[in-house]
């Protein structure tokens, strides 16, 4: 009974943690609005982030807080995205614009 109360117990601890999460999602496209498959979006200093589908989309939780982001896409100049913030239960919508050209 006491380890069926705790796995119950658990269960809804992270649950509640998880629904406490965050949500960054958008396009990334090209100069000439061309999505760009397999661009990456990150938050900065962490593994945490996203990659584009054949429709440019990308999608990816995180826990609330104030983010640095850089969407990355070989033979494209980096967009760094600073003091973005992420709301608790919240999607912020981030599309990306990217310019030929960088690193």
């Amino acid at each position: 009974m006491n380890k069926l109360f705790l796995f119950f117990s658990l269960l809804l601890s992270c649950s509640w943690v998880y629904a406490q999460q965050g949500a960054v999602s958008g396009t990334i496209l090209d100069t000439e609005g061309f999505p760009l498959i397999g661009a990456n979006i990150v938050v900065e200093g962490t593994g945490t982030g996203g990659s584009t589908d054949f429709d440019g989309k990308y999608t990816f939780r995180i826990q609330p807080g104030t983010y640095s982001l850089v969407a990355s896409y070989i033979g494209f100049t980096d967009q760094r995205f600073e003091n973005v913030i992420i709301e608790a239960n919240e999607t912020l919508v981030l599309d990306v614009i990217m310019d030929e050209g960088g690193a």
